[in-house]
């Protein structure tokens, strides 16, 4: 796998950027599908993937990773790499912080809260959407108290 990988970058570069006819990149469908292994060697061959590559339904692959409750090694690496991801918002507005505590997924919330606890980077955990909502409010909305309780501490 990292060899077919490593080789199809090797022949075009732009492979890795290109997206399929639903506008997801290898990347976003690696991470929407639970292939780990398959998003960090993609990772790996091209330091510089956009994790936050929006799809034709404004979706990133964190955003896929977080609505699955996927807690990736290749995203938390990505994250830790280059913390500017952690704050950025989909075209919905959505944080990943946003999508994970709406969703209830408490490990996705503590992961990416561990990812930007770093002193270069610090995730604003009351940043809002286009609506004003934030992770809290959501949180809230769907009654996952556990979420709430860790967001609050």
């Amino acid at each position: 796998l990292k060899d077919a990988i490593k080789a199809a970058v090797q022949l075009n570069p732009e492979y890795l950027e290109a997206k399929d006819s639903h506008g997801c990149t290898a990347f976003a469908v690696a991470s929407r599908n639970g292939h780990v292994e398959i998003a960090k060697e993609l990772l790996a061959a091209w330091g510089s993937i956009d994790i936050n590559a929006v799809d034709a339904k404004g979706y990133t692959p964190t955003d896929y990773a977080n609505r699955h409750g996927h807690v990736k090694d290749a995203i938390k690496t990505a994250l830790r790499t280059n913390p500017k991801y952690l704050d950025t918002k989909d075209s919905h507005g959505y944080t990943a912080l946003a999508l994970a505590a709406r969703d209830g997924h408490l490990e996705v919330v503590k992961e990416l809260l561990a990812a930007g606890s770093f002193a270069w980077s610090r995730i604003d955990v009351d940043a809002t959407d286009a609506d004003g909502y934030t992770p809290k409010d959501y949180a809230r909305r769907r009654g996952h108290a556990e979420v709430i309780r860790f967001l609050e501490e």
